[in-house]
């Protein structure tokens, strides 16, 4: 059976990594009958429906019956829950267009009213991730078409009551203390997109304490680390692969950087793994984060 997505390996490695044999089984069965069903589907409809609907049918299939963690359920799901925390400002690291089916500004419309609840003292602010500038969709009429999309996706974020850092930077103040919330666009190794200017978007905030947000975590060790002093970067972008077993993940083959906590002197850059997926509507080890930082005072 040929599908898009190697269903068939994740189903095999629920069942070989679960510490559940019975659960992982049926697990794994009922992913590969969903797959099969999908790929009828398909057949089925395929004359009547364009591609990228067809797809989108069958993953949403795939993940009501398997209980999936796909990114646009977890995230309309949880997205009240966020402000129950005791965070002051919450952070987006990109790929709020994060499927490689569309990626369009559009995909994000069903979610506004959910993602406007995000609320925080400070504000929600957001970075710029490699799929929102929509590389992956093929049917862009020109590249004048596609970088409209792109600006479409930063108004729905101000509609949305989000602050976009596209190369620039916020002050958090409290009395006399003030933090540099610096943000950069993608700045990626390649091939992928490198739109950020680190140093256009921490232009005078050296006095500061500075937190960065930068989507692709290489970004740290290509410029932050030897060209600044920023003492926290945020980073996102390798949802280590959506399957870790303990503490290992193929991401760590591809990313020094891939998940949780790096210091390095002075320097430290933390990687959260996202919510949802791109690509198989699945996870294995490598649950949904959100995470809570709670920065305190050094003692000298």
């Amino acid at each position: 059976m040929k599908a898009r997505y190697p269903v068939e390996a994740y189903a095999l490695a629920m069942v070989i990594f679960s510490q559940n044999m019975r659960i992982a089984l049926i697990t794994g069965i009922l992913i590969l009958f969903i797959s099969t069903l999908g790929l009828v589907i398909d057949g089925l409809v395929k004359c009547n429906l364009p591609k990228w609907s067809r797809n989108s049918s069958i993953i949403i299939l795939m993940v009501s019956l398997t209980f999936s963690l796909f990114q646009i359920v977890l995230v309309a799901v949880l997205g009240y829950k966020i402000n129950d925390t005791a965070s002051i400002f919450h952070i987006f690291l990109g790929i709020l267009i994060a499927k490689h089916i569309i990626n369009k500004a559009d995909e994000i419309d069903p979610f506004i009213e959910t993602l406007s609840q995000l609320k925080a003292t400070d504000g929600v602010y957001s970075v710029l991730g490699n799929h929102d500038y929509g590389p992956y969709y093929k049917l862009w009429k020109s590249n004048a078409d596609r970088e409209q999309n792109v600006r479409d996706l930063e108004n729905k974020q101000a509609q949305m009551g989000w602050k976009l850092l596209n190369n620039e930077h916020t002050f958090l103040t409290r009395g006399n203390d003030s933090i540099a919330l610096i943000g950069v666009e993608n700045d990626g190794e390649p091939p992928f997109a490198q739109y950020g200017d680190l140093k256009k978007a921490a232009e005078n905030t050296e006095k500061y304490f500075q937190i960065l947000l930068s989507h692709n975590p290489t970004h740290w060790r290509r410029e932050v680390l030897p060209e600044t002093a920023i003492p926290l970067t945020l980073a996102g972008h390798t949802h280590a692969m959506q399957f870790q077993i303990g503490s290992f993940s193929l991401a760590s083959k591809v990313y020094p950087e891939w998940s949780g906590m790096y210091t390095e002197n002075d320097q430290s850059l933390y990687v959260n793994i996202g919510l949802g997926s791109v690509g198989p509507p699945l996870r294995w080890g490598a649950w949904p984060e959100i995470t809570v930082i709670t920065l305190n005072k050094k003692i000298p």
